[in-house]
């Protein structure tokens, strides 16, 4: 559950924890792609209304989605969220 609410600094702290864990490294690799699909929205905010306005539908979005796979860690489930199964790096 470290790993989505603290971000990269929790997927650290996750993998020192439990380096082996291949439970560990699903969630930890899951969390880090919720990230960088932050960090991307973020970017939308270059484009001055409509961008920002997208970066914030999208920030939502990731959210509930964050909240989903917390829920599910919490759970002892590993199972990969709809929206970030599309992105296909770190498998």
């Amino acid at each position: 559950m470290l790993c989505y609410m603290g971000a990269a600094l929790g997927a650290i702290l996750a993998l020192l924890y439990s380096p082996g864990s291949p439970y560990i490294r699903f969630h930890v690799r899951q969390s880090i792609r919720i990230s960088i699909a932050f960090v991307l929205a973020g970017l939308l905010n270059i484009i001055p209304i409509l961008g920002t306005i997208a970066a914030f539908i999208i920030w939502a979005i990731l959210t509930v989605v964050s909240i989903i796979c917390f829920i599910n860690t919490a759970s002892g489930k590993s199972i990969e969220a709809p929206i970030i199964r599309s992105i296909n790096f770190l498998k």
